[in-house]
């Protein structure tokens, strides 16, 4: 009995050494969260773009020139965004609606999330692992 009840403690004890127990890495795009975009393809973003995400992942934001809206869909450890819709603002600057299109065409090809570079980013990546977006903090209000 004796033996029975120290084996059980041992076997217990190294229970809590198996790895994948009950901490699991931070989400780096979690609900209800607000970024900066920061470079769309390695190219600065235009300042004030940027990107939120619903509690229901909905992820909506300021493109380039206007207002775009999407929806995030998780799926184990990869991600994907749906084709962005966005108002139909005129963009006279050339520089900012060049960076609008590549931004929503980014949008769908989105596969992952991970931490980025930097404490507080968040590198958006392709199929290939090349970063197409590079979020951080919102700016201060």
């Amino acid at each position: 009995m004796r033996h029975a009840l120290l084996a059980s403690a041992a076997l217990f004890a190294l229970s809590a050494c198996l790895p994948g127990s009950t901490e699991t890495a931070a989400d780096p795009l979690p609900p209800g969260s607000s970024f900066a975009v920061l470079a769309i393809d390695g190219q600065p973003a235009p300042e004030g773009t940027s990107f939120q995400l619903s509690e229901d992942d909905a992820v909506a934001g300021q493109a380039p020139c206007n207002r775009f809206m999407a929806q995030l869909t998780r799926s184990g450890a990869g991600i994907s965004i749906s084709p962005g819709a966005s108002t139909r603002m005129a963009c006279l600057d050339e520089a900012r609606s060049a960076a609008e299109t590549r931004f929503l065409a980014t949008l769908p090809e989105i596969t992952a999330a991970s931490a980025g570079p930097e404490a507080g980013q968040v590198a958006l990546t392709d199929a290939t692992g090349a970063t197409r977006l590079l979020l951080g903090p919102p700016p201060a209000q």
